[in-house]
């Protein structure tokens, strides 16, 4: 019982905000994604940063690695397995670079004043802003995450 009392005395002083930060908006009905769905989004958009820092590092690393590098790897004794290190990293490095794009080119589908509101609120957990009422923020930071979700095929 004492533990659930210092639960709600700690509710009570988080602000009404923060209590339910990352909700859908249920009335916008054509933009209401499945929530797992509308989870993995979200989680997406506030993973941007560091997709943008692994695939500058890959580019950075990109000038060191040797071209046509094979590696034969020797499994066992009778078995062996050709792997193909430059491959994967251009295939890391191409994934990459489509989930980033797929996630910026869902700015532009909310007009350009809400953009950098929105994006500093997800990846850095900023405030939006008083430019704008709660509510509109809310409203165009759910339909960026609807398209976020339609370009990263997960709806």
């Amino acid at each position: 019982m004492l533990g659930l009392l210092a639960h709600v005395k700690y509710i009570k002083k988080q602000k009404v905000g923060d209590l339910m930060k990352d909700y859908q908006q249920r009335r916008m009905k054509s933009y209401v994604l499945p929530e797992a769905v509308y989870r993995q989004a979200l989680w997406a958009v506030k993973d941007l940063p560091r997709l943008k820092r692994s695939l500058e590092l890959y580019l950075y690393k990109e000038g060191n690695l040797p071209s046509g590098s094979l590696v034969m790897e020797r499994i066992g004794e009778r078995n062996a397995s050709e792997k193909d290190f430059t491959g994967q990293e251009a295939i890391k490095k191409a994934m990459l670079s489509m989930k980033i794009q797929a996630i910026e080119d869902a700015f532009f589908q909310i007009p350009y004043e809400y953009r950098e509101g929105i994006r500093l609120k997800l990846t850095e957990g900023k405030e939006y802003g008083d430019d704008f009422h709660a509510n509109t923020w809310k409203k165009w930071q759910q339909i960026f995450i609807f398209h976020v979700a339609k370009n990263l095929s997960l709806y």
